[in-house]
């Protein structure tokens, strides 16, 4: 595995183009057509799971959330279009999902729902979007929170990474583009440690760059201060093998160390890095039949 560091710094673009419209609830214990399962969560003793449903709901495809507690209740979120959920992050009662929406258009939209898991009921939307008519894909593909912001990423167009800071009602305080220069880049993992008024988040995910070959993993450090809302850069890398690369989740295992997971050539690896970038360790996981 080759690491190589990106020089440039970011471009960050603010994007105020946001609008909202009404997702629609349903209560069922199954179907009959094709569920996937994307996304788990810990709450208390219980499991949160998203993902996405044919069997029921609002039309086509919805996103829905699963509360395991003494049984399996799941729910759908959607409207007459199609909704796919990613991801989702839990702090407190609250569950934050994210994901991709058709809108009247037929283009996706960004979603992100906050669903309050005591009262099984959706708390809070938003809908972000690149632009009215334009025959482009937006897409969120992680969230992480703290229970005071919450931090989104994924594909803007599909070929931007972006970093998203919101509150938990889920006003935005930040958008910005991340501008790597590379070409396609999508971000598919974000977490976060603090110091003080700094969050120092990590996003990674893939670009198709292929400066080693297929698709190369990256990841980057931005540190927002939460005292006066500003970004910083701190640094960024890439790294792959002769094959497709990329990265899907990450956690900080300590405030200082994080581990990435993703795929490698057809494999499954997982590696190790500092708060600075510095790499630990790595190991791929090869399956076979």
């Amino acid at each position: 595995m080759v690491i190589a560091s990106i020089l440039a710094f970011f471009a960050f673009k603010e994007q105020t183009n946001v609008y909202a419209f009404t997702l629609a609830k349903q209560i069922t214990f199954g179907g009959s057509g094709a569920d996937e399962a994307t996304a788990v969560a810990i709450w208390g003793t219980n499991k949160v799971i998203v993902g996405h449903t044919d069997s029921f709901g609002a039309g086509y495809r919805d996103a829905f959330i699963a509360v395991n507690d003494t049984g399996l209740n799941m729910w759908t979120i959607g409207t007459s279009e199609d909704e796919f959920a990613y991801a989702v992050a839990v702090a407190g009662n609250s569950a934050y999902i994210v994901g991709t929406t058709k809108n009247q258009n037929n283009y996706f939209d960004i979603f992100i729902a906050k669903w309050d898991l005591t009262a099984n009921t959706i708390a809070a939307t938003k809908f972000i979007a690149s632009g009215i008519n334009v025959p482009r894909a937006d897409v969120a593909y992680a969230v992480a929170t703290d229970g005071t912001y919450v931090f989104v990423t994924g594909g803007w167009f599909d070929h931007t990474a972006f970093l998203a800071i919101l509150d938990t009602n889920l006003n935005i305080i930040r958008f910005a583009e991340l501008d790597l220069g590379l070409g396609i880049e999508r971000g598919g993992a974000i977490d976060f440690s603090i110091s003080g008024a700094i969050y120092r988040i990590i996003i990674a995910g893939d670009t198709n760059t292929n400066t080693f070959g297929g698709y190369d993993a990256f990841i980057t450090r931005i540190d927002w201060n939460s005292a006066d809302n500003t970004l910083t850069q701190q640094w960024s890398l890439r790294f792959g093998t002769p094959g497709n690369d990329g990265i899907a989740s990450l956690k900080f295992n300590s405030a200082t160390t994080f581990v990435v997971a993703g795929a490698s050539n057809n494999n499954g690896f997982i590696a190790g890095f500092t708060i600075d970038g510095g790499f630990l360790a790595a190991r791929a996981t090869v399956f076979s039949t």
